[in-house]
């Protein structure tokens, strides 16, 4: 959606840079910042304790 938005202005667009697409790449490789699911499960149970606070039960 963002490419075609892009797109439809009609200007040139911007390649990122080789360096910029790797780092990011490695950012999201499993290991390298944290463990999935360290901050989105604490999150999700936020969540459904705002829906039904008796689920624990």
């Amino acid at each position: 959606r963002s490419q075609l938005a892009a797109m439809a202005t009609g200007a040139p667009l911007q390649a990122v840079p080789p360096p910029v697409l790797e780092a990011t790449w490695n950012n999201y490789q499993p290991g390298t910042r944290r463990p999935y699911g360290v901050m989105e499960w604490p999150a999700l149970l936020r969540k459904l304790d705002r829906i039904d606070p008796g689920f624990r039960d």
